[in-house]
């Protein structure tokens, strides 16, 4: 004779086994993704910040003068949104002081920066806050809690290589 009491389906502890299990395993996974997802969104800046070095040395062959902002590379906007909007772009330095003005000298060297858009989730990579290329192809990197930029410890440089995709 069978039992007329047979339960059929899943037990409360049965169901919060499962919850766990799928909560430790969201938890491991997610800060794997994020981490991912930040990785990718930096070739947006590299990308932009090569294609201005490739516009600056095509403006220094025509003016012997690098440009010291986006506007006279053709631009519209001075800082500029990258293609993707991850990051700002700005010509950072040029030298010497106010080069390519009225009565001034050529700008000798340049440096471009892309800094990650505010608005955006892209701002919560602390590995690599910053971006930056001269004109003599040096690539440096930023991070939070760093405040020095170059390749004089090796620590800025595996920074640096991390960020870069070396």
């Amino acid at each position: 004779m069978k039992n007329k009491n047979t339960q059929k389906g899943f037990t409360l502890i049965e169901l919060m086994i499962v919850v766990a299990i799928v909560g430790i395993l969201s938890a491991i996974a997610l800060p794997s993704y994020q981490s991912y997802i930040e990785k990718s969104r930096r070739v947006d800046a590299k990308k932009e910040l090569l294609k201005i070095a490739q516009l600056q040395e095509s403006y220094f062959a025509q003016n012997l003068s690098y440009a010291n902002s986006l506007t006279q590379l053709g631009f519209t906007d001075d800082p500029l949104p990258s293609e993707d909007e991850y990051y700002n772009l700005v010509v950072f330095s040029a030298t010497p002081d106010n080069c390519n003005t009225a009565g001034n000298p050529a700008c000798l060297t340049y440096e471009v920066s892309a800094r990650p858009e505010e608005t955006k989730a892209q701002s919560g990579d602390s590995i690599c806050t910053e971006f930056r290329f001269d004109n003599v192809s040096r690539k440096f990197a930023i991070g939070s809690g760093s405040t020095t930029w170059g390749t004089t410890t090796a620590a800025e440089k595996a920074k640096i290589d991390e960020c870069w995709g070396k």
